[in-house]
């Protein structure tokens, strides 16, 4: 778990909290909190995410501001690491701690925010394009790229996309050729996303 801590950019999935993310936030006479615990129970409590309006309307935890990741067009969600039952463990402006998950909430996996939508390599990515998953391998370059993910799969623990390098970004040529396809890690070894997704789309 300590290399999942040194990971700042590390998900699984994105948490969504439709009663916090709400139209009103900073607005509110009494804007919605996140309890936050150090467990996946509620013996220890350890504080609550709040909007803070200083600066912006921004989302804070102990003074410091929480990552967020954007799952559509302005709807946030929190960076989920694990889970437990109703619970899960998310990002923190330091640190991680655990959320209890409402009849409301749901947690969107990492893959279903990649597979079949707009999406990009990431600095993360070693360049590296497998056959199969964990088999042999060419390099190509490994600069920022846009790519079509039409599969997920787990192999021994790990996360696999299966990707179509694509010569052009879909937003500016209807029909991008493709320049190669393989198998990519999800993660690179320090555990950063090789794929992120446009939630806004084109």
């Amino acid at each position: 778990m300590s290399a999942i801590l040194m990971a700042i950019g590390f998900f699984t999935g994105l948490a969504r909290i439709p009663a916090f993310f709400t139209a009103q936030r900073c607005e509110a006479q009494n804007p919605p909190r996140v309890e936050v615990f150090a467990s996946p129970s509620r013996a220890k409590k350890m504080g609550d995410i709040e909007w803070a309006k200083e600066g912006g309307c921004t989302v804070q935890f102990s003074g410091d501001e929480v990552p967020l990741v954007e799952v559509g067009e302005q709807e946030s969600a929190f960076k989920v690491v694990e889970q437990s039952g109703h619970w899960a463990r998310i990002r923190l402006g330091k640190g991680t701690g655990w959320i209890y998950l409402s009849k409301d909430d749901d947690v969107v996996p990492y893959e279903d925010l990649i597979v079949d939508a707009l999406a990009a390599m990431t600095d993360a990515w070693d360049g590296r394009l497998y056959a199969e998953p964990g088999g042999r391998f060419r390099r190509l370059e490994s600069d920022r790229q846009d790519v079509t993910v039409t599969e997920s799969r787990r192999v021994g623990g790990r996360l696999w996309f299966k990707v179509r390098i694509l010569s052009d970004s879909p937003c500016s040529v209807h029909e991008p050729r493709v320049d190669a396809s393989g198998w990519i890690r999800a993660y690179s070894a320090d555990l950063e996303p090789t794929v992120l997704h446009f939630p806004r789309g084109c």
